[in-house]
């Protein structure tokens, strides 16, 4: 029963990650083109 807790931690944990990897490209995206105009 842990085990299986533990997993969707893990996953959940690993989603936010990649939403958080996502966020913070699209957020260089627009600064970049902040500064290239």
């Amino acid at each position: 029963d842990f085990d299986e807790d533990h997993q969707e931690i893990m996953t959940d944990y690993a989603d936010d990650l990649q939403s958080i990897k996502l966020d913070q490209q699209e957020h260089e995206e627009e600064i970049n083109e902040l500064f290239m105009n």
